[in-house]
């Protein structure tokens, strides 16, 4: 098992892969330990299984799995500000013409 981290330069994360199954769940726990305010809902993020993390209603966060077998084989986790404002833009879409988020 391998994760790959995107901070664009603009958050703090590892300069390589991290690797093993001991590795990406010690990272992912740190990362991942309960904030007030946040909060962690499933979604489809390029057409694999994923997670969504918000802080304050903004997305903080994107973790795309590769499942295989049951198994979790790779992680992909995007903290970059640049590439989540889309995300966050499409919210404030939704929210701005009344649509459900």
């Amino acid at each position: 098992m391998s994760a790959v981290i995107d901070g664009g330069g603009k958050v703090r994360t590892p300069d390589l892969p991290i690797s093993g199954a001991w590795n990406v769940t010690r990272y992912l726990g740190v990362l991942l330990t309960p904030i007030p305010g946040i909060t962690i809902g499933e979604d489809r993020i390029n057409g694999q299984s994923g997670l969504v993390v918000r802080l304050a209603n903004r997305v903080v966060a994107v973790v795309s799995v590769d499942v295989r077998d049951g198994h979790v084989l790779n992680v992909w986790l995007v903290l970059n500000p640049d590439k989540l404002s889309q995300w966050n833009r499409c919210r404030d879409w939704l929210t701005r013409e009344g649509r459900p988020r």
